[in-house]
Parts: structure tokens; sequence; C-alpha cells
């Protein structure tokens, strides 16, 4: 009996623990539009502030020079409350509330970048920058039966916000949602 009623007190403890805010953000807006291969377009939006978009255009395609061409950005709300864009041409995020200031450091050189296309078989992408932006995504696919296969999608991104913080945000994506993961240092 005293186990019991011990048992019973230590989950009224686990389950009353307060649980981050993020925990039960609810996906607002979701969209995919992706066959494979060509272009592609995917975005999404939470209940907490985090959203994402991004489109692909397929340049080239058939030839030795054929790229895909990726535009996108981001937004987050931070620790003050204030809302965060981020788009990839920029040096840092900006807060929505202020001009964007103008790049001291000059232009960033790439430090290190990936691009494979495997087709139908996935492909992986990413690159570093020396302001400390980096970016990385992998698609692979899998076979659920004999007939069926999904996309199953990890990446991550990595930058400094406004406040000074590395924010990296890492990210899962597939039959199961969208599920980012964000940490500051």
């Amino acid at each position: 009996m005293k186990t019991v009623f011990v048992l019973c007190a230590l989950l009224g403890f686990v389950l009353a623990a307060p649980q981050h805010p993020d925990a039960q953000a609810a996906i607002v807006r979701s969209e995919n539009e992706n066959i494979g291969v060509g272009d592609y377009k995917f975005g999404f939006e939470t209940s907490n502030g985090i959203s994402r978009d991004e489109q692909g255009t397929l340049k080239n395609p058939g030839s030795e020079n054929a790229a895909m061409e990726v535009h996108g950005q981001s937004a987050y709300t931070d620790l003050t409350g204030k809302k965060i864009d981020v788009e990839p041409d920029q040096e840092r995020p900006r807060s929505s509330d202020r001009k964007p200031k103008k790049n001291v450091e000059g232009a960033a050189e790439i430090l290190k970048y990936t691009n494979e296309n495997n087709g139908f078989e996935g492909y992986l992408f990413g690159y570093e920058t020396s302001n400390g932006i980096s970016r990385n995504e992998q698609l692979t696919f899998r076979d659920i039966d004999e007939e069926n296969r999904v996309a199953d999608i990890q990446g991550g991104y990595e930058f400094v916000d406004p406040l000074g913080r590395r924010v990296v945000v890492t990210y899962t994506a597939g039959v199961e949602g969208f599920k980012p993961i964000i940490h500051y240092f």
C-alpha cells in the first residue's frame, strides 16, 4: 500500500512539472508541393510564432549545369517577445520593429559547401559561412511497402541572433510532420 501511495505521489509530481511553452505549439499552416523532381515549395507556421517558407526552382534541367535555385525565409519570436525574421541573404536576422543594420563585416565567405542531388534517391546540401551562419539538409526515401515510398528529411541551421546568442535549429520532416528543435547558446 505504501508503494502505491509513493508511486501516485511521484506520478502527480511529474505531471505537475512545468512544461516548456513551445512543447504545446500546434501547426497552424502547413503546405508541401514536392513530387521529388523539379521545382518544390513548402512552408509552415506554428502557434508559437515559428514559421518557415522555402521554394526551389530547377535551373537548366537535363544539362550538366542543372542546379536548384533555392529561396526562403523563416521567423521566430525571441525571448524578449520580438519577432525575428531570418532571410538567407542577410548577415543576421533582424527584428521586425527595427530597420536592418548595414553589414559592417562585409561579404561573408563560404567556408564549406555541399550539394548532391540524386534525383529519386534524395539529396544532401549544406553550407557554412565565415560569419557563423550554416545550413544543412538531407532527404532520403524509405519503402513503407512494396509499392510506396515516403520522404524523410533531416536538417538544421545556425546563426547569431541580435542579442548575440548562437541559435541552433534542428528539424525532421516526414509523414509525422515538421518537428523543429531550437537551442539558444
